[in-house]
């Protein structure tokens, strides 16, 4: 090829001058088709507020690249234009060649005409990163006190929230905020058993990455891929940089594990743990047992 029409090349590969981030996500919900540049099973990525989801997406949407799989952020797109409830329709998925997510409340919004979840979970992979319900509640408490990002279009919605928040203390709060949690994560506990879904910790992510993105090459089947390898050792660097203190106006306040020991009262820990017993089992029935999360 020659150097001129390399150039040509890279010039179509750059990004207009105020192109959206956004603009396959945008193309696909106006009706209009994305090129399908790899027949790779379509992957299904679902999270939890304060799992480093964004993080884990940044490195998850990379590796995708390299795949030349398409990644689709539906959320992201919605939540950018300050919609925070919306419905998504299964003919908005296509089971080979994309990656979705992050999904930070579930899949249920996922629907058919008549509004039911009817996606074929079967035709996915699935990725999970989840973390203790009881250190993701109380790291939410001061991510919403002080350091979340808000757009000019979600200003209104946070500073209320914010508002409300003002003078309540850390155990109303988490207690108060469990119940949403309490139901995620019984829907992501379906998964569990499949051998399509891979579940992830965020305490692996940040305690042991190399492991942690080993399970993620062997789930995929990219093991011995030498550009997704430098993706992971990347991260494996970046997640070792971490505060030496607790700063609460940082994103990255703290991570280490079981703060919530430290954070909560004794009182707030047992209903926590009360309410979410059957969370906890469902980790425990897995082989490779979670009981680090146990009380």
């Amino acid at each position: 090829m020659s150097k001129a029409n390399r150039l040509l090349k890279n010039l179509g590969r750059l990004r207009l001058p105020g192109r959206s981030p956004y603009h396959k996500e945008k193309k696909i919900l106006a009706g209009r088709s994305v090129a399908c540049r790899n027949d790779r099973r379509s992957i299904l990525f679902g999270t939890i507020h304060k799992a480093a989801s964004v993080y884990v997406w940044e490195v998850l949407k990379k590796v995708a690249k390299l795949q030349k799989l398409n990644s689709i952020n539906f959320d992201g797109y919605y939540y950018r234009n300050g919609q925070l409830d919306h419905q998504l329709s299964v003919d908005h998925f296509q089971r080979r060649g994309f990656m979705y997510g992050p999904f930070r409340k579930g899949v249920g919004h996922i629907v058919d005409a008549e509004g039911n979840n009817t996606l074929d979970f079967d035709d996915y992979k699935i990725i999970v990163q989840l973390r203790d319900p009881r250190d993701a509640l109380t790291s939410s408490y001061y991510s919403f006190l002080h350091s979340h990002c808000v757009l000019p279009k979600d200003r209104k919605r946070i500073e209320a929230v914010r508002n409300r928040m003002d003078g309540l203390d850390i155990d109303r709060h988490v207690i108060g905020q469990s119940g949403f949690l309490v139901n995620l994560l019984r829907e992501y506990s379906t998964f569990f058993s499949q051998p399509n879904c891979l579940v992830l910790h965020y305490e692996d992510f940040v305690q042991h990455p190399e492991a942690w993105s080993k399970k993620i090459t062997n789930f995929l089947d990219l093991k011995g891929n030498a550009a997704v390898e430098r993706v992971f050792r990347k991260m494996v660097t970046e997640t070792r940089t971490r505060p030496s203190t607790e700063n609460i106006n940082l994103h990255k306040r703290k991570v280490t594990p079981g703060e919530y020991a430290t954070k909560l009262k004794p009182r707030t820990i047992k209903i926590l743990n009360d309410r979410f017993a059957d969370y906890f089992e469902a980790l425990d029935a897995q082989p490779a047992a979670a009981s680090k999360f146990a009380a």
